[in-house]
């Protein structure tokens, strides 16, 4: 197999011999194989992007979807009363966006460690969905 390295290169020496650092040089696990979708996978797929490749024809429409979408906004009391869990002293730091939070009735709740009783170790900005009649994703 050729490569584009000179005999004594190998890609992490290239990169750094290049003055470019490429992290990918230091993972030692083989390459994931390539998930393989069900027919019915790929054409949801493909129907999904052909979708979107519609949706992004019109900058126009996608700009009033996301400005009705801040409208729907939840009001600040009631963020406040659903989502104490994640507004506590103990968890404030773990949310990424304070704009985006678990809502306390259904959110993930992480299982203690023995080691650690602290207060907020059973918390992750997550909540359980429902994606259809019977099944919960988180």
């Amino acid at each position: 197999m050729d490569t584009p390295y000179p005999s004594t290169l190998t890609p992490t020496t290239a990169a750094i011999s290049c003055g470019a650092f490429d992290p990918c040089s230091l993972a030692t696990d083989a390459p994931l194989p390539r998930p393989k979708l069900s027919l019915e996978q790929l054409k949801q797929c493909s129907e999904a992007l052909s979708f979107f490749e519609e949706k992004v024809k019109n900058r126009k429409a996608i700009a009033q979807e996301f400005s009705q979408l801040e409208t729907m906004t939840a009001p600040r009391n009631d963020i406040k009363k659903e989502c104490t869990k994640a507004l506590g002293n103990a968890n404030k730091n773990k949310n990424r966006y304070m704009d985006v939070l678990p809502y306390d009735n259904t959110r993930v709740i992480l299982n203690a460690s023995c080691e650690s009783k602290d207060q907020g170790d059973d918390f992750i900005n997550a909540n359980f969905v429902t994606v259809g009649p019977t099944k919960e994703v988180s």
